[in-house]
């Protein structure tokens, strides 16, 4: 497994957010993330990326099972965990490309203050991140809207510049917290291209979505919160007809 979460709780004051959870995700699985509003799902992603520290439980990762429980999440991201948000987080008075390039200073020996000024040290360096990052653009078919600013791209685009810009930190896992939030059916149709190409280059994705056609269509396997617990894991066939998840977020008219 490339992540196990394994008895995961976080409480706020009172209240209790995340209450015993475990999951785990293998090389290359997509695994989706569902359940209803205050489920827990963004706070388990923000406990695995570093925002938060959990109050109990422990979490590996890697091919050696690193523990990374109480990495910061500088620390997470340069171990390759990246994610995205709900709400696309674009530098919005950078251009396109400028956007991802930030994302390989994750993963380059050169600060990004002296890529950006071409110090003559840094020039071999700065050409081959230009060149991933123009790669990178290509596969989220920004490559003609490179040099725009992000503000200037429609949604579905600076969500896609965000997904670009996370894949430059070169992660072995992507958080995406619900990427189709908004998009039309023609951006989502391109952005599930996309998922799917991630995981065949490799790479493990985890996703929080709401648009359960997507998820049931996208996922190998699905793990659903309700109230902070874990009440179901499996395909999603198999999620689909169980009773605890019709009953706490899908509804009567989703069963077969």
């Amino acid at each position: 497994m490339i992540l196990e979460v394994q008895g995961m709780a976080k409480h706020f004051g009172g209240i209790t957010a995340l209450s015993n959870i475990s999951m785990s995700i293998a090389k290359s699985e997509i695994v989706g993330l569902i359940g209803p509003n205050g489920a827990g799902k963004t706070t388990l992603f923000n406990c695995i990326t570093g925002v938060y520290r959990p109050d109990a439980g422990k979490i590996t990762f890697g091919e050696y099972a690193r523990d990374i429980t109480r990495f910061p999440a500088h620390k997470v991201s340069k171990h390759g965990i990246a994610r995205t948000f709900q709400n696309a987080r674009v530098f919005a008075s950078m251009s396109a490309l400028e956007n991802v390039m930030v994302g390989t200073f994750a993963r380059t020996s050169s600060t990004m203050w002296a890529t950006l000024r071409r110090s003559s040290g840094m020039r071999n360096e700065e050409q081959s991140v230009r060149g991933r990052c123009e790669e990178l653009l290509r596969f989220v078919k920004l490559d003609n809207r490179a040099a725009d600013l992000a503000s200037s791209l429609p949604f579905g685009g600076q969500r896609r510049l965000e997904i670009a810009r996370a894949l430059a930190t070169e992660p072995r896992l992507l958080l995406m917290d619900e990427p189709a939030a908004g998009m039309n059916a023609g951006e989502k149709l391109e952005l599930l291209d996309i998922i799917r190409k991630i995981r065949e280059s490799g790479v493990s994705v985890l996703v929080i979505e709401h648009d359960m056609k997507l998820i049931m269509g996208l996922c190998q396997r699905i793990v659903v919160l309700d109230s902070g617990e874990k009440i179901c894991e499996g395909k999603p066939g198999d999620v689909q007809c169980n009773p605890k998840v019709i009953e706490a977020y899908l509804g009567k008219g989703y069963a077969r």
